[in-house]
């Protein structure tokens, strides 16, 4: 992922900060429902919506291998969608006890924590992430920088913030995040410094905008195109 933004959404509504650091996981379900598809592993009904498809391809999947903490994670998110909670977080257990020490599992069940606002639960799990993953990735380190900050924790939210853009630093929509942090810790001039580096990155981003003019800075926008690495144009 070196170089590459990570993917966010927002979570709960506008009134919310924070925002889910995404793992892609399309490539493991993909791969799930596409073996499922090909082994004729399907039901003689059609699902009313794609995510009923893929729960119920998924529930077939398990069933033939019950300890696959691939299956199990990918089915604990579809349920979550589907308003399934108590089956989610179950099989979301199960596969973060399945997978051992396999990276992204702690994470993603963080994720579903903070999606139900379970935010000290959340910050357990990510902390059992970063004892596996280290500083070898910058999402547990975002998220848990976030978590950290929505409960007010701010000194700790910036290293954790600092952290991951140290691993990622083009990862310009968590630089917009961390300057958000930093302005409502009280650092202005941090923030404004960290704005103005994302709007680099990402020219007109509505969020840096705003945030530079709560700071009392007005933005303007660039006459050229940034150049990403650096170099002068014309070379």
């Amino acid at each position: 992922m070196a170089g590459s933004l990570p993917k966010a959404r927002r979570v709960g509504g506008g009134n919310r900060t924070i925002m889910i650091v995404l793992v892609v996981t399309a490539v493991v379900l993909t791969g799930a429902l596409a073996y499922l598809l090909t082994s004729g592993s399907l039901f003689s009904d059609e699902p009313q919506t794609a995510q009923e498809r893929d729960y119920e391809l998924l529930v077939e999947g398990l069933r033939a291998n019950p300890r696959d903490p691939a299956t199990l994670m990918s089915l604990a998110e579809v349920e979550f969608d589907l308003g399934k909670k108590k089956e989610a977080f179950a099989h979301a257990a199960d596969a973060v006890e399945y997978a051992e020490k396999q990276p992204f599992y702690h994470l993603r069940l963080a994720t579903l924590l903070v999606r139900d606002d379970q935010l000290e639960e959340a910050e357990k799990a990510i902390r059992a992430e970063i004892k596996i993953t280290g500083t070898s990735k910058a999402e547990p380190h975002f998220l848990l920088g976030q978590i950290l900050a929505e409960n007010e924790k701010y000194d700790d939210a910036i290293k954790s913030m600092r952290t991951g853009l140290t691993i990622e630093p083009a990862a310009a929509d968590m630089g917009i995040v961390y300057a958000q942090i930093l302005e409502k810790a009280g650092e202005k001039q941090a923030a404004i410094e960290n704005y103005e580096k994302a709007l680099k990155f990402l020219p007109g981003n509505e969020e840096a905008i705003a945030g530079l003019e709560r700071l009392g800075v007005e933005y303007s926008e660039p006459t050229g195109t940034p150049n990403p690495h650096g170099a002068p144009e014309g070379q």
